[in-house]
Parts: C-alpha cells; sequence; structure tokens
C-alpha cells in the first residue's frame, strides 16, 4: 500500500502531538487480541483460515484538536505463511471549529445505509483476500485523505479529496484457497501514478429531519474493478475513472426502520466479448432495505439489491439486470450473553448464494468466543465459485 511522504510526515507530527499532551490530557488507549481459524467441511477438511490480528487504538485532545491512530498486526498462516505484518490502520489529525472541522490523515469511509452491501459505500476500497468471509472491519482498506466538514442547523456537508489512488486486494496467488482461475493469461495491472491530476474528489449533504435521515454524494473516482484490456491473447488490468452519484435514506416507522441506497455510475468499462474485450456503459446500483425490531431480542433485516446497465449488448459479459436478496435473522438469549445469527445472501438470476451461521457468547463485555458454519450453494455465479470452501469456524476476541 503506498504511503505518500506527506502523509508518513503527517504522521510523525501526529505523534509528536500525542506525546506532547499526554501529561495534560492524558492518552486513552483501547483495542483487542482476536484468533480466528477455519477448516473445510468437504474433501481433505485442510484449514482454510488461520489468522491472529491485533488492534491498539490510541486517542487524545487539546482544546480544539484531537487526535486518533490506530495500529494493526496481523498474522495469517493460509496467505502470509504465518509472517506478521503490523502496519498503520488509521491515523489522523483533526481540528473542530462551532460550525466545521477538518480531518487529515489516513481514515476508514463508510458512506450509506446497505448491511454488507456496497451501494454508495465507494470510497475505501476493500480486501477480498478472503472473499466477503471476512467482518467490514476487516475488509475496508484505509485511503490518506482530507475530510472537511461544514455544519448546518440539520444537515452537514462533506468534502474529500484522496491525493492518491489505493487499490483493492483480491487473491492473486494459486495457493490461496479463495484464488479463482480466470481462464486467460493476464498481465500485472497497469499502476495508477502518484499524480495530483489522479486524485480522487468526492462531496456528500446529509439531512437529519424529524423522523428521517437522507444523503446526496457525488465523486470522481478510480473504479476499484480493473478492466481487463485484450491485446491478442492477453488481458492487461487496467483502472478507468468513474463518475458516481448517490442517495440514501432511512426512515424509522414503529418497529421498522425503511433503508433505500441508490447510486448511477457514468463511465464503467465492462468485460465484453468483442475485438477490444470492454464496453463503456453508465449502470445503476440500487437498494431497498427493511429491518424489522419485533422485540424479544429478535431482529429481522432484509434487503433487495439490483444493478442494471443501460443501453446493453449482448456482448458484454455480464447479465443486463443481476439481483441479489439479504436476509439477516438475530436472536440474542440469557440476559443478552448468546446471540444466534443467520446472514443469508442469494443471488436470484444464477440460484447461487452464501449462508452464514454464527453463534456469540459474550462471557463478559471484554471476552467472547464465537463459532460457525460458511456454507456456499449454486452451480454457476460468483458465489458459486467457492462451493468447495464450505467451513466450520471459531473465533476469540479480547477487547480492552
Amino acid at each position: 500500500m503506498r504511503k505518500p511522504l506527506v502523509f508518513s510526515l503527517l504522521i510523525i507530527v501526529f505523534l509528536i502531538f500525542a506525546v506532547n499532551n499526554v501529561l495534560a490530557q492524558g492518552l486513552q488507549f483501547d483495542g483487542f487480541l482476536e484468533s480466528y481459524y477455519s477448516i473445510k467441511l468437504k474433501d481433505d477438511h485442510d484449514f482454510i483460515g488461520e489468522r491472529s490480528r491485533f488492534r491498539l487504538n490510541l486517542r487524545n485532545s487539546s482544546d480544539n484538536m484531537y487526535m486518533f491512530a490506530s495500529l494493526n498486526g496481523v498474522s495469517n498462516g493460509i496467505i502470509e505463511d504465518d509472517e506478521l505484518e503490523v502496519e498503520i490502520h488509521e491515523a489522523y489529525l483533526e481540528y473542530t471549529q462551532p460550525l466545521w472541522d477538518v480531518k487529515i490523515g489516513r481514515q476508514i469511509y463508510s458512506w450509506g445505509k446497505a448491511d454488507g452491501v456496497r451501494i454508495t459505500d465507494v470510497l475505501s476500497p476493500c480486501d477480498y483476500s478472503e472473499f466477503i468471509t471476512r467482518d467490514f472491519d476487516e475488509i475496508r482498506i484505509p485511503v490518506d485523505s482530507v475530510k472537511y466538514r461544514y455544519l448546518f442547523p440539520m444537515a452537514d456537508l462533506e468534502l474529500v479529496w484522496i491525493p492518491t489512488f489505493t487499490e483493492p486486494v483480491y487473491p492473486g496467488d494459486e495457493d490461496n484457497p479463495w484464488y479463482v482461475e480466470k481462464g486467460i493469461k493476464v498481465n500485472s495491472a497497469e499502476e495508477v501514478e502518484n499524480e495530483l491530476g489522479n486524485s480522487e474528489l468526492a462531496a456528500r449533504l446529509s439531512f437529519y429531519l424529524n423522523g428521517i435521515d437522507f444523503s446526496f454524494s457525488t465523486a470522481y473516482l478510480w473504479d476499484d474493478e480493473a478492466t481487463y484490456h485484450k491485446t491478442g491473447a492477453t488481458f492487461t488490468p487496467e483502472y478507468h475513472r468513474l463518475r458516481f452519484y448517490g442517495l440514501d435514506l432511512s426512515k424509522p416507522v414503529n418497529d421498522f426502520v425503511i433503508r433505500f441506497e441508490s447510486a448511477y455510475y457514468q463511465g464503467k468499462y465492462f468485460s465484453a466479448d468483442n475485438n477490444c474485450g470492454l464496453l463503456e456503459r453508465d449502470y445503476v446500483h440500487s437498494l431497498a432495505g427493511l429491518d424489522w425490531y419485533p422485540g424479544n431480542n429478535w431482529t429481522v433485516t432484509t434487503q433487495l439489491t439490483n444493478k442494471y446497465i443501460f443501453d446493453y449488448e449482448d456482448e458484454i459479459e455480464e447479465d443486463e439486470s443481476q439481483t441479489i436478496l439479504t436476509l439477516n435473522l438475530s436472536k440474542k438469549f440469557y440476559r443478552e450473553t448468546l446471540e444466534l445469527a443467520n446472514m443469508v445472501y442469494y443471488e436470484t438470476d444464477e440460484r447461487d448464494g452464501f449462508n452464514r451461521i454464527s453463534l456469540d457468547y459474550a462471557v463478559n463485555d471484554n471476552l467472547h468466543f464465537l463459532t460457525g458454519i460458511d456454507y456456499f450453494f449454486g452451480d454457476e455465479g460468483e458465489f458459486a465459485n467457492y462451493d468447495d470452501n464450505d467451513s466450520l469456524w471459531v473465533k476469540v476476541k479480547y477487547n480492552f
């Protein structure tokens, strides 16, 4: 991951600020330790997941200055051969005034109202090294950026500048059990140069009214999905610019919360069966969701998402319309110390999907034992690619 000089210097200044203020204000810290193991339910029952992780969060404040730093350490026995990787997860300095604030440094952005699906959540790329089996806290990749926010009486405006493009992470090694063979000869991806003209810009205007929250967002950014350009029998992944316009809203109604989210993407390059291997088209990605809280510690969340490609042609490799349904059921028992949950993704056209059944037992506020089963089903489609990766997993997490 790129670490431009300006942000490395920022982090140093940031830490100096923390040390200088620790005696006056007191440095606060928290974090967690976690171990996760997963074993295949099919074939030779090999380990498919074997990782340990720690997170240390540091925060301090002085008058109208606030600092936050997060250190992340991961040892992954399947993907990284148990090599410990330590990196700065987040590190930013925030300056606040009564009507505005500015945040500079490495940050994670989470836009939108969707649960486990990305619609308007476009600023932080994702790490799909283990597909979607990780928590979103692990999947989102931080970006070096500047965020300015202005506060209105019932709204706020966010302006974001991301000076360098951060690539998403996909399984790139055939030894990774989540690697999917493409069946074509692929060159290394064309990198986006660290130039001012390659910056990403975004804005969001959020309203907080009586009984309803909604936001309008827009961005000029790089498409996280590289497009495969065809040259003879060889394909070269390249990243292209996108224009993005989004809307999201949520409204509580009695025991329900209604959610809606939609994004229009302009200038997307799709892989196609033609001479150059691609076609440029616009598309819209939308979601309608309903959360139900019937009482007795039950939670029911259902979502319908649809992706539709405009001016569709048959040579485009993706379907013109793609629909995914999600359902999440959860119930807490024994004074809310035990939670049973079932999360299902179902792709209606290919009839494939992913089902996670999980059990979370809180020994106390700090210590959690978790276990579950991940099940992939279907004959064709993205989820069906991982049909051999059905697994039983266990996790231990200690918060401090």
